[in-house]
C-alpha cells in the first residue's frame, strides 16, 4: 500500500516487525524508510530509529537516512550518523552517500567538515566518481572557498553541465562573475549544452558585470530553449537588462510577462528605481497590489530607494 501519513507508516512498522526479523531488501521496508525519511509528512527521527533496529542495514539504507537529515532542519546529524557508519565498519559508503554529507556541509557553511569528508573519498577511491566531485564543486562554492572547488574541477576527467554549472554559480555567488563568463566561454568550446540553472547562473553573472552583449546572447539561447514563458527567467532577464543599462528592455519583458509572482515586481521596482524613474517606480508597486501580489522585504527596500531618489 502507499504511505501517505505517518500513521500508515506506523501501521506498516508494527505489520513488519508482527512477520519476524527485517529483510533489508524487502520493498516494504524500503518503502517505510524513504517515507519516513525523505517526506514532509514523515518523521526523520523515527526513520533513524527503524534503522538503529536492522540489523546488517545496507549501504541504501543508511544513505536514505543520511539524505533525510540533509535535507532536514537538522544536517548536523547527517554528519554524526556518517561518523557512526564509519565507526561501525560496515555498510561501506558508496558514491551516493558522500553527495548527501556534502550537501549538509554547504547547508551548515562548515568546510572544514567538508574537507575531511574530501579526504574519506580518497580512502574508498571514489574521489573521481562525477556525482562526489560535482558535489564537491557545490560544497566548496557554498562556504565561500571558490578556489577549492575550481581545483576539483580541473581534476575532473569529464565535465557536463552540472559541473560547469555548479562551478558557473559558485563564481557568481563569490562575486567572481567575470570568471563565471570566461568559464561559460569554455563550456561553449567543449560543446555542453547550457540548462535552465546554467543561463539563470549567467544572466546573473551578467548584470553584476554589464556584460550586455552577452546577457543578450543569453536571451536568445532562452528563446531558442522556449524557456521565455517561466517567471525565475523573465525574472532575471528583467534584471539583467536594468543592471545593463537597458531599461526599455526590462518594461517590453515584464509587460509580456503571462503572469507575474512578488520577484518580477520587485526586479521591475527596482530597475526603475536604479534608472530614476521613480514615479513609475510607484505606479508599479500600486499596480503590484491592485493584482493582488502581496510585496515582500526587498519590495519595500526597492520602493523605499525610489521615494529617497524622488525627494
Amino acid at each position: 500500500m502507499d504511505i501517505t501519513t505517518i500513521n500508515h507508516a506506523m501501521q506498516l512498522h508494527a505489520n513488519l516487525l508482527k512477520t519476524g526479523p527485517f529483510h533489508t531488501q524487502t520493498p516494504s521496508l524500503i518503502k517505510l524508510l524513504t517515507f519516513t525519511a525523505l517526506s514532509h509528512h514523515g518523521n526523520i527521527h523515527y526513520a533513524h530509529a527503524i534503522l538503529t533496529s536492522i540489523p546488517n542495514s545496507t549501504s541504501h539504507l543508511w544513505n536514505t537516512i543520511i539524505r533525510g537529515y540533509s535535507i532536514s532542519s537538522e544536517p548536523k546529524e547527517a554528519l554524526l550518523l556518517f561518523c557512526k557508519m564509519l565507526n561501525q565498519g560496515s555498510p561501506s559508503p558508496d558514491n551516493y552517500t558522500y553527495p548527501f554529507l556534502l550537501k549538509s556541509c554547504a547547508r551548515l557553511h562548515a568546510p572544514e567538515e567538508g574537507r575531511q569528508i574530501h579526504a574519506v573519498t580518497f580512502k574508498t577511491d571514489l574521489q573521481s566518481d562525477p556525482f562526489v566531485q560535482n558535489s564537491l564543486i557545490y560544497m566548496y562554492s557554498n562556504c565561500k572557498e571558490p578556489d577549492a572547488s575550481h581545483k576539483v574541477f580541473d581534476k575532473m576527467d569529464h565535465r557536463d553541465v552540472v559541473s560547469y554549472t555548479s562551478m558557473i554559480a559558485g563564481y557568481v555567488d563569490n562575486r567572481r562573475s567575470v570568471k563565471a563568463l570566461d568559464l561559460y566561454g569554455k563550456m561553449e568550446r567543449e560543446g555542453i549544452s547550457p540548462n535552465e540553472a546554467t543561463l539563470l547562473a549567467l544572466l546573473g553573472a551578467c548584470a553584476s558585470t554589464g556584460a550586455l552583449s552577452i546577457g543578450q546572447k543569453i536571451h536568445r539561447i532562452i528563446c531558442r530553449k522556449n524557456r521565455g514563458c517561466e517567471a525565475k527567467i523573465f525574472t532575471a532577464l528583467i534584471d539583467m537588462y536594468a543592471k545593463c543599462g537597458c531599461i526599455r528592455c526590462s518594461k517590453k519583458l515584464f509587460n509580456e510577462m503571462p503572469r507575474r509572482d512578488v520577484f518580477s515586481w520587485t526586479a521591475m521596482i527596482e530597475g526603475l528605481a536604479s534608472h530614476g524613474l521613480c514615479e513609475e517606480a510607484l505606479l508599479c508597486f500600486h499596480s503590484m497590489k491592485e493584482e493582488g501580489s502581496e510585496p515582500d522585504q526587498l519590495t519595500f527596500t526597492a520602493i523605499l530607494s525610489a521615494c529617497r531618489n524622488a525627494g
